[in-house]
Parts: C-alpha cells; structure tokens; sequence
C-alpha cells in the first residue's frame, strides 16, 4: 500500500503596499502566477505593522483568475489602489 505525503513549494512573496491606507478604504497586491504549479491549495499568512487609528481590522479576500485575462471582482494584476467589488 501507497503512502501520501504532504509536498509543499518554496514561500511567495506577494508585494502589497498598506502605507497609508485609509480607513474604509481597499487595496490589491500584485498577482501570483500558478499557472505552473498548478497548486491546490494555498496558505497565506498576513503580517502587519499595526495602525495609528481606525477599527483594528483587516479583511482579506481573495480573487481568482478566469481563463487569460478575466479576474474575478475586476481586480487587477499589480500593487494598487482596489476599486472593484468586496
């Protein structure tokens, strides 16, 4: 009988810029390309700096790629400003 083992991949770094940001408002990090590892899965670990006011919350969400071009939410591809649907 077959034993299955657990394989994982070498940490990403996903660039996001939170300096600044103000309450209520939304930001998106640059894109990871999966189209080679074909992972499954995925842990994503956040690490802030903490805040000088608001409501000590970070929501995170995540968006998907559809076929080439197509994100879902209308998010994009880079560090920026994120204007598209939570």
């Amino acid at each position: 009988m077959a034993d299955i083992k657990m394989a994982y991949g070498s940490a990403t770094a996903v660039t996001i810029t939170l300096t600044s940001l103000a309450n209520g408002s939304a930001r998106q990090s640059t894109e990871v390309d999966n189209s080679t590892n074909l992972f499954r899965d995925v842990v994503i670990r956040i690490k802030t700096n903490g805040q000088t006011s608001g409501t000590g919350v970070v929501s995170v969400y995540l968006y998907g790629r559809v076929g080439d071009t197509i994100r879902t939410g209308s998010a994009g591809e880079s560090d920026d400003d994120f204007t598209g649907r939570l």
